[in-house]
C-alpha cells in the first residue's frame, strides 16, 4: 500500500467533503470570492469582485444602448431590479430594448470579467404604479444563463423576519453608476455606506415627498451629508452583511428633485422598496435553490479555509517511522486535553498552528 498516496486522498475526501457541505441543490451566495477591501455622491470607487452582484442595465435607444439603472444578480437567470427601470409611458419596455452587463466596475469598458447578456422576460410587479411608486419592484429574466464567476456572483435574498426595526440604525451599503458629482453617469461602478432611518424621519424630512409617496413596504436612508442614490441608481441594492454573508434587503426606488430639475437633490433621503416584503411573489419566480432555508447543515467557506493547508507537505510522513516493514502511526493524529464531556478528544493536525476535531468536545473551552 502506497500510505502516502492514501494519506493524500484522505486529505482530498476531507476537502471534498467541506466544500459540499451545503448539499448538491444549494446556491451559495452573498459571498465574495475575490478577498480584499461609494452615485453615487462623494463615494469610494468599488474594486473588482468587491460587488459580484451588481448588474448595469441598459436600453437600446435608437439603435444605441444607453445606461438606465441597476440591478442585482439573484440567481443564474434573474435580475432584482425596480419596476420604474423598464417602463416607459405607453408600458413595459420591450424585452429586445433592454441589455445588462455584468461584472463591470467600468461602464463600458470591455475587461475579461464582463458578462453581457440579453433579456427573455420582464416581469413587473402586478401592483406597480408609476405615477406613485408603488411596488417598485421587477425581475428580469435573462435569455442565456449566467457563469458564475470570482467576478460574477448572486447576492442572497432577505428571507429573515421582515420587520423594519432589524434595519433602523444600521448601514448598508449602496452600490451604483448613477450620476456624480458633476451630474454625469459615473463610468466607475462606486459604493458607500448609508444608514436606515424610521418612516416618522423620513416623513418629516419632507412632507410632501415622502408624505405622499412612502409606505409600509418602503424604507428610507441616508449617508453623510452629499452622500446619496441619484438618477441612474434606480434599481441598484442596498446591502448588508449578516454574519459574513451579503444580503438585499432594498431597491433604490427614488428621491426626491433638485428644485426646479429632474436631478436627485443629494442633500434628501433615499426611498427603497422593501425586499423583505416582497418575498412571497420574488419566490414564484427564482431557482429555489438560491433561498435561504433554516437548515442544521454547517455552512464552510472551502476557498477561504483551503489556505490552513500545507499542502506541500501535509500527508507525508518520514520513512524512520516505520517499523518490521509495517506502516507508521498516522502522525496527524493526536489527542486534546479539554473540559468538555470526554476528557480527551482525537484531533486531526492540519498545520502548524492549527488541528481540528469535535465541536461537541471543546465547546466548553479547551486546557491544552
Amino acid at each position: 500500500m502506497n500510505w502516502e498516496l492514501l494519506s493524500v486522498l484522505l486529505l482530498s475526501s476531507v476537502l471534498c467533503t467541506t466544500s459540499q457541505t451545503l448539499g448538491p441543490n444549494r446556491l451559495a451566495c452573498g459571498k465574495r470570492r475575490v478577498k480584499s477591501i461609494h452615485l453615487i455622491h462623494n463615494g469610494v470607487d468599488a474594486k473588482p469582485g468587491h460587488w459580484p452582484w451588481h448588474a448595469a442595465i441598459f436600453h437600446r435607444v435608437r439603435g444605441k444602448l444607453e445606461y438606465a439603472c441597476g440591478g442585482s444578480i439573484i440567481d443564474e437567470e434573474t435580475i432584482l431590479t425596480a419596476a420604474h427601470c423598464v417602463f416607459v409611458e405607453n408600458g413595459p419596455i420591450p424585452e429586445a430594448r433592454l441589455f445588462v452587463r455584468v461584472g463591470a466596475i467600468h461602464l463600458t469598458e470591455e475587461s475579461e470579467y464582463v458578462q453581457e447578456h440579453t433579456v427573455d422576460e420582464v416581469i413587473a410587479h402586478p401592483g406597480y404604479n408609476a405615477s406613485m411608486f408603488k411596488h417598485d419592484i421587477a425581475l428580469l429574466k435573462l435569455t442565456n444563463n449566467i457563469t458564475m464567476t470570482e467576478f460574477v456572483q448572486p447576492v442572497c435574498l432577505w428571507t429573515m423576519d421582515d420587520s423594519p426595526e432589524l434595519i433602523v440604525g444600521k448601514n448598508g451599503t449602496l452600490v451604483g453608476f448613477g450620476l456624480n458629482e458633476q451630474d454625469t453617469v459615473s463610468q466607475q461602478l462606486k459604493q458607500a455606506t448609508i444608514g436606515v432611518v424610521d418612516a416618522l424621519t423620513c416623513i418629516q424630512s419632507d412632507r410632501v415627498s415622502f408624505g405622499n409617496l412612502l409606505t409600509s413596504d418602503m424604507f428610507c436612508a441616508t449617508g453623510q451629508r452629499g452622500i446619496s442614490a441619484c438618477n441612474g441608481d434606480s434599481g441598484g441594492g442596498l446591502f448588508f452583511n449578516v454574519e459574513g454573508k451579503w444580503f438585499v434587503r432594498g431597491v433604490v426606488s427614488f428621491i426626491p428633485f433638485r428644485r426646479g430639475t429632474k436631478l436627485c437633490d443629494p442633500l434628501k433621503y433615499t426611498a427603497f422598496t422593501d425586499v423583505a416584503k416582497y418575498m412571497e411573489w420574488i419566490e414564484l419566480f427564482v431557482n429555489s435553490r438560491v433561498l435561504r432555508f433554516d437548515t442544521n447543515e454547517l455552512e464552510v467557506d472551502y476557498e477561504e479555509k483551503l489556505p490552513l493547508f500545507n499542502l506541500n507537505t501535509c500527508g507525508t510522513y518520514s520513512e524512520a517511522l516505520a517499523a518490521n516493514g509495517k506502516p507508521p502511526p498516522l502522525p496527524w493524529f493526536g489527542l486534546a486535553v479539554t473540559d468538555g464531556p470526554e476528557a480527551l478528544c482525537v484531533v486531526t493536525l492540519i498545520s502548524e498552528w492549527y488541528a481540528v476535531g469535535a465541536a461537541s468536545c471543546i465547546k466548553d473551552g479547551g486546557k491544552e
